[in-house]
């Protein structure tokens, strides 16, 4: 190639680079979607319950122990490096068959997802009996080997919403206002976001949310080998 034609050559494509540069490229690619964490903590604050992520203090979410609709004991190890929803309904609440209806879109769009885990405390221990979160589980579609329907003591659930969660209300602090509240929650344990599982438009939020959440933690692909069949 001669040497007007590689002067030729490199004009041609770097005006329009230049130029690119100029009006567009500094502005570089729009910004990836990104959840905010919420409830920073000062550096000397006495909460038991925080993790330091990148050189912030944290509240996390914390400890807990309550049976599921199998009978099983479940701890914070079980949803350890997990992304999580935390919920508190009553299976008797007139919200219950909405909110399970949308328990049914979350397992549909995400159905095939082991890294998303539920936990749903019950408010109304003594009428949600192991028998009757498990029907109730039934009914709606849940997974049970991630999706666990917790009892418990009242008070406990009750101090793990508003202590565990910090989940803010707006009327008087009674069990029956916590009916359908969602919190979505990082691996790190990390409250990323508040909902009302029972409005559509506030569970389509969390949809999005859960989505722009995995970008923070990607999920490694599903390898693939000549001659075997991925089962």
């Amino acid at each position: 190639m001669r040497p007007k034609q590689i002067l030729a050559l490199l004009v041609a494509v770097g005006i329009p680079l230049f130029f690119f540069y100029v009006f567009e490229g500094r502005n570089g690619l729009p910004p990836r979607p990104h959840i905010q964490r919420l409830h920073s903590l000062a550096n000397n604050d006495t909460t038991s319950n925080k993790i330091k992520v990148k050189d912030t203090l944290w509240f996390a979410a914390a400890p807990f122990s309550f049976i599921d609709q199998r009978g099983r004991t479940i701890t914070q190890q079980n949803v350890s490096n997990k992304i999580r929803i935390a919920g508190f309904l009553s299976t008797n609440s007139p919200l219950a068959d909405q909110f399970g209806k949308n328990l049914i879109r979350l397992n549909t769009d995400f159905i095939n997802d082991t890294a998303l885990y539920l936990l749903l405390h019950t408010l109304d221990p003594q009428h949600d009996t192991q028998k009757t979160l498990h029907d109730y589980a039934d009914r709606y579609e849940t997974d049970s080997t991630r999706q666990f329907l917790l009892t418990g003591n009242q008070s406990a659930i009750y101090k793990q919403a508003i202590n565990g969660y910090r989940i803010t209300l707006a009327s008087a602090d009674t069990l029956n206002n916590l009916q359908g509240k969602l919190v979505l929650i990082d691996r790190q344990g990390v409250a990323r976001g508040y909902y009302d599982g029972t409005k559509d438009q506030e569970f389509n939020r969390l949809m999005i949310d859960i989505r722009i959440l995995y970008l923070d933690y990607p999920r490694p692909r599903q390898t693939f080998e000549v001659g075997k069949k991925n089962k």
